[in-house]
């Protein structure tokens, strides 16, 4: 199976989680309460919620996944690795699912560290480090995973541009971090992205591609950063 996903609109780690979900129910493979289960066992001490709405856009039925998290913490990377360790160690992840995680939230680690001038192990999360972002993140892995397929192709991620408020204060889009990411990645001009749904798709593994279309190799063709 190859999967290829449309960016043209821009990406988010929530949607893209939402569309893998849809296809693994769709052929059999999990369910919904599977993942809810998962987060549950992989957070346990977050008081994590995840929910699942379904949304018409662009007249296209759709699943909108959202997490709530009571006082989200700003985790580091070494708690975040940590977890990840920790879960590919027990078999709640498995150990692929657990290293493919591991190697997007180093990715967003080190874009991190290049932009604030810090030590990779100084590196703390704010809002990639709430539990939407991990969810995200290790759920779309844990699908890929179920999923297994030959290649993962995709257009070329819509950047976005204005700016936009967070923690860090009022940066240009994309932000210095995602901007980062991106490099190297074809790009074209559109709806925002955001750094964890990037770096997952730079990243995605065995036979992986995103941001353009790579073989079973790893090579990308198109125009690039």
């Amino acid at each position: 199976m190859i999967i290829h996903i449309d960016y043209s609109t821009g990406a988010s780690g929530d949607k893209t989680l939402g569309a893998l979900l849809e296809l693994a129910e769709v052929l059999g493979l999990t369910t919904f309460a599977e993942l809810q289960a998962l987060i549950a066992q992989l957070l346990p001490d977050a008081a994590v919620c995840l929910h699942r709405e379904k949304v018409v856009r662009g007249s296209v039925n759709a699943s909108y996944l959202s997490v709530a998290e009571d006082a989200p913490p700003w985790r580091r990377w070494s708690q975040i690795r940590t977890l990840l360790e920790d879960a590919g160690a027990s078999g709640l992840l498995g150990e692929r699912t657990a290293a493919r995680a591991l190697t997007v939230f180093e990715a967003i680690a080190v874009a991190e560290a290049e932009v604030h001038g810090v030590e990779l192990e100084q590196v703390h999360f704010h809002e990639i480090g709430a539990a939407d972002s991990v969810v995200d993140i290790v759920g779309c892995c844990w699908l890929l995973e179920r999923l297994a397929p030959s290649a993962v192709l995709a257009t070329p991620l819509a950047l976005g541009s204005g700016t936009v408020s967070f923690s860090h204060g009022t940066l240009p889009v994309p932000a210095p971090a995602t901007a980062r990411l991106v490099t190297g990645l074809p790009v074209c001009t559109g709806p925002l992205i955001c750094g964890s749904s990037d770096a997952d798709r730079d990243r995605e593994g065995e036979g992986g591609a995103v941001g353009g279309h790579r073989d079973a190799g790893g090579h990308r063709d198109g125009s690039s950063v």
